[in-house]
């Protein structure tokens, strides 16, 4: 079973360096830092890919993990890191729902567990429950526990006044991510979970409106602008002096405004996977084929030998 792993982790390392050497993955070496300014803690479960679900690239980011999202030494050793020396302003609790940490049963896990485990756990005290739950750190309610995380760091006073210390919680069976004004509010879980469905809806609503943003802004960016008058000869002197145009040649000159441009632009990477999967479903659609008759053409046949003997 093992081999088989080590064998399947190395095939995917190879069709990586294949990617690469196609230009399809490229490796970021400009630097440790994270292009922006947020670490996350987020479980170990995996079925979370922080850089999936917020559609990010590898480097944008840090992320810790471990299970059920735990304020610990280390994460605070490694946060500490984070912000004094990469400059870290955020810091997101990310939760989930459904997390196996809820469902840990301590005394079945005791039994597992061999006899040099139990000493360590066993060694500050003798009531085995209260250790074990000291030690693991099991919750019963993942909103309740993201909020405790949240403060738990807070409460060290270690980070300047200019970091932030959040908490959001992530639905595996959904995709969905929600702030934390979206369910901090429920003091109870079985409440949060009975609006639940009304939350998700909402928030499909409002995935509407961004849909529909998004398509006004790709199909007709120009809508709510003023044309962009042909250029001429004459305005040279003002293509020259203002910072925002820029002049493209082709069988018309026309001055286009690089703010709207650079919005595009924007737009077609940040959509870029959905427009090429809109294009693929476009080119599998097959034209008709028109089938012609064959025609038969009789052409009669000269015989030159007879009409030559005739005359």
């Amino acid at each position: 079973m093992i081999d088989n792993i080590m064998e399947k982790l190395i095939e995917g390392n190879n069709q990586y360096q294949w990617k690469i050497k196609q230009d399809l993955e490229s490796i970021e070496t400009k630097g440790k830092g994270p292009k922006y300014p947020v670490l996350f803690l987020t479980c170990m479960d995996s079925r979370i890919d922080i850089h999936r679900i917020f559609q990010l690239s590898p480097g944008d980011v840090l992320v810790l993990r471990n299970a059920g999202n735990i304020y610990t030494k280390d994460t605070l050793r490694s946060a500490l890191i984070a912000v004094y020396e990469y400059n870290v302003r955020f810091i997101i609790i990310l939760g989930h729902l459904d997390c196996g940490m809820k469902k840990v049963n301590l005394m079945k896990l005791k039994d597992k567990l061999n006899i040099t485990t139990l000493k360590m756990i066993m060694s500050q005290g003798t009531n085995v429950f209260l250790e074990f739950q000291k030690f693991f750190k099991t919750f019963v309610d993942e909103i309740k526990n993201i909020m405790y995380q949240v403060e738990k760091f807070q409460e060290t006073k270690f980070f300047p006044a200019n970091v932030k210390i959040i908490g959001m919680l992530y639905d595996p069976s959904t995709g969905w991510v929600l702030q934390d004004s979206e369910f901090s509010r429920y003091s109870i879980y079985e409440n949060f979970m009975r609006d639940y469905k009304k939350i998700i809806e909402n928030k499909k609503f409002k995935l509407i409106d961004y849909i529909t943003s998004i398509e006004s802004e790709i199909i007709g960016i120009q809508e709510n602008k003023p044309a962009a008058k042909a250029w001429k000869a004459e305005d040279s002197s003002e293509l020259k002096s203002s910072p925002d145009t820029v002049k493209i040649t082709s069988q018309e000159n026309i001055k286009v405004d690089t703010n709207q441009y650079v919005a595009l632009q924007t737009i077609l990477e940040k959509n870029s996977e959905m427009i090429e999967k809109t294009i693929k479903m476009v080119s599998k659609v097959q034209t008709p084929k028109i089938y012609v008759p064959k025609v038969k053409i009789y052409i009669p046949k000269i015989d030159k030998y007879k009409n030559d003997k005739s005359e």
